[in-house]
C-alpha cells in the first residue's frame, strides 16, 4: 500500500514537468491557447479561461466540436474508472481471513486474490490513461480550430473592380 501510494505521489509531481504547452499565435486571429497543468488541460482565448459552453459556442460549426464533444464523457468517466480500481485493489489486498487447522495445529491466514489486484490496476491505468486521452482530445480541438481560423484569415482574393479596372485583389 506504502508503494503504491508513494508511486502515485511520484507519478503527480512529475506530470506537471512533463506537461505540455502551446504558446499564442498573433493577436490579428482569434486564436485559442492550450495550457497543460498537471492532470488538467484548459483552453484560454485572450488571457481568460474558457468553459466548456463557451467553448462548445465558440466550436460550432467547426472542425473542433468533434474531438470536444468526445473529451467531455471521457473526463467524467476517467475518475470513475480509477477509483473503481483502486477500490478493487484495496479489496484484493485487504484478502480473506482464513484458518487452517494443520497436524492439530491452527494458522490463521490471508488470502489474497491476484486477479482482482492485476484487474484493480489495470482499472487505475485505463483511467489515468482516459483522462489523458481527454486531455488529448481538447488540445486537439483547440489546434483544429487554430489551424481553422489561420485557414479562413490566410488568403482572402476577391474578383471585381479595381482603381484601375477588373482584377483580383488578394489579402494576406
Amino acid at each position: 500500500m506504502k508503494f503504491l501510494l508513494s508511486t502515485i505521489l511520484l507519478i503527480s509531481l512529475a506530470i506537471p514537468a512533463l506537461s505540455q504547452g502551446s504558446g499564442d499565435l498573433p493577436s490579428i486571429i482569434d486564436t485559442v491557447a492550450v495550457h497543460r497543468n498537471g492532470l488538467t488541460t484548459a483552453i484560454y482565448s485572450k488571457g481568460e479561461k474558457l468553459s466548456y459552453r463557451e467553448l462548445k459556442g465558440l466550436y460550432y460549426d467547426t472542425p473542433a466540436s468533434a474531438p470536444l464533444k468526445w473529451s467531455r464523457p471521457m473526463r467524467i468517466a476517467a475518475p470513475v474508472v480509477a477509483a473503481g480500481g483502486i477500490a478493487l485493489g484495496v479489496v484484493a489486498l485487504k484478502g480473506t481471513a482464513t484458518t487452517a487447522v494443520i497436524e492439530g495445529k491452527t494458522y490463521n491466514y490471508t488470502v489474497r486474490s491476484k486477479p482482482k489486484l492485476a484487474a484493480g490496476l489495470v482499472l487505475l491505468a485505463g483511467g489515468l490513461c482516459l483522462f489523458e486521452w481527454s486531455n488529448d482530445l481538447l488540445a486537439k480541438s483547440a489546434r483544429l480550430y487554430n489551424w481553422d481560423q489561420i485557414r479562413k484569415a490566410g488568403m482572402k482574393a476577391q474578383v471585381g473592380v479595381t482603381e484601375d479596372g477588373v482584377g483580383l485583389v488578394v489579402k494576406f
